[in-house]
């Protein structure tokens, strides 16, 4: 994961990756794409084989308001982008949150099984417009 997430670094001009430690042993994650202001941050991330929607909300009684508009909001404008998405398995309710995941592959790959960087960066940026579309008030 780690010559990918460099790779991708540098295509997409920015990012950090590092290990994420969470209760079932944690992943090698990847985020960018950064935006929204101090009550409530977007971002993209890759949790290894998963692209997800995530949102970081400091004050706890906004969260699961805030968790719910962006599900909502990201999920209803990704069909303009040709972005499957769906729901994580269970809403969490932590400053970091997943809101939505994309459903299926987001790494191309060619016949031999080969990483298409090119194809893989494309669905990238897509993901990337989408979360630049969407504001909430």
């Amino acid at each position: 994961w780690v010559g990918f997430y460099i790779r991708l670094q540098k295509e997409l001009k920015g990012g950090n990756w590092d290990n994420v430690p969470n209760k079932s042993g944690g992943f090698l994650g990847m985020w960018w794409h950064h935006q929204g202001n101090e009550d409530c941050r977007q971002y993209l991330q890759l949790e290894e084989k998963k692209l997800c929607f995530k949102i970081s909300v400091n004050k706890t009684e906004d969260r699961k308001r805030l968790r719910g508009q962006w599900y909502k909001t990201i999920k209803e404008k990704s069909g303009e982008y040709k972005l499957a998405l769906t729901k994580p398995a269970r809403f969490g309710s932590g400053k970091y949150m997943t809101v939505c995941i994309h459903d299926g592959e987001y790494r191309h790959t060619d016949s031999d099984g080969i990483i298409n960087i090119e194809k893989t960066v494309s669905l990238l940026k897509k993901a990337e417009s989408l979360l630049r579309a969407v504001n909430i008030e």
